[in-house]
């Protein structure tokens, strides 16, 4: 099991290495060459619009997970640009993680919903 903490916060997933960062009203990074995600609005109190472009064809799995890693959304894509608008309306008020898989890169962003 690998813990990393990164500005204040934390995700532990059972033989996975994962790291992850917050921000309070979008998250937008570069972490695969060529890639960039938004999750807006983030917090949320509804839908979350998850988008992100990569700089060549690829198949992506997404995923929203609770805290304890359970599985609550999941998506598979293929493309350059992804939009994928995902309502959370029925889930209760707490933190979830964004996974996303692109080949062998593993990306974790945290939404919270309010």
């Amino acid at each position: 099991m690998t813990v990393t903490l990164h500005h204040r916060s934390l995700l532990v997933l059972p033989d996975q290495s994962v790291s992850t960062s917050v921000s309070p009203t979008s998250v937008q990074n570069y972490l695969i060459s060529g890639t960039s995600i938004e999750i807006s609005p983030n917090p949320t109190t509804d839908n979350v619009v998850i988008s992100f472009k990569t700089s060549e064809y690829q198949t992506a799995e997404i995923q929203i997970a609770d805290i304890l890693g359970n599985v609550c959304r999941s998506y598979t894509a293929d493309g350059v640009e992804f939009t994928i608008k995902s309502s959370l309306s029925n889930f209760p008020s707490g933190t979830y993680y964004l996974l996303i898989n692109i080949q062998d890169e593993k990306i974790v962003r945290k939404i919270i919903k309010l």
